[in-house]
């Protein structure tokens, strides 16, 4: 699969611990502020700023992912839904699939 350079800003990110009692703050590596999640439910909002933290690492992995099992099918012979559903995501994402 191929995918033109993505236009969001590049991984890694983290989840900044402790960043206020209000909101959950990702950033990136240079410390560029991602967006933020307030705290409305603690738990929720921590996973949902853990979650987004990711995003950089589960879309490289998906796209590696996609050439594997792509090479495996060729091998096989036979197709698969779970790579073509992985590859919509991956162009929702990078939104190449617009």
């Amino acid at each position: 699969m191929r995918t033109k350079k993505e236009a969001f800003t590049p991984g890694p990110w983290h989840y900044q611990e402790k960043a206020d009692e209000y909101t959950h703050i990702i950033r990136a590596e240079d410390d560029m502020f991602i967006c933020s999640c307030p705290q409305n439910s603690l738990k929720k909002s921590k996973a949902n700023a853990r979650l987004i933290s990711v995003v950089p690492e589960l879309l490289g992995a998906a796209k590696k992912a996609v050439i594997a099992l792509q090479a495996a099918n060729r091998i096989t012979g036979k197709g698969s839904a779970e790579v073509a559903a992985l590859c919509a995501a991956i162009l929702k994402a990078t939104g190449e699939g617009e």
